[in-house]
């Protein structure tokens, strides 16, 4: 027989990517109605300059995603190495 041991450290990371990964698909899908909303009530000028707004905190976003990956990965590589 086996014994399974649960990690609460690692539960508890699972549930905030979740949390995280849930958060991103919302940010999405606002940011298509944003731009949806900008097009349609503003000048195109300021369409523009709101969009570039908008895409300067998307590549924060993105960096933020990127650190959460190599986290990730980090924490996978960690637990295959304390596997005996």
């Amino acid at each position: 027989f086996r014994v399974v041991k649960v990690d609460d450290t690692l539960m508890q990371y699972s549930i905030k990517l979740t949390d995280f990964i849930l958060a991103v698909n919302k940010i999405g899908v606002l940011y298509n109605q944003a731009v949806k909303a900008i097009n349609k009530y503003h000048s195109e000028e300021k369409a523009n300059q709101m969009l570039n707004n908008i895409s300067d905190l998307q590549m924060k976003l993105l960096d933020k995603v990127l650190e959460v990956i190599k986290l990730t990965q980090k924490l996978k590589d960690d637990c295959k190495s304390n596997v005996p």
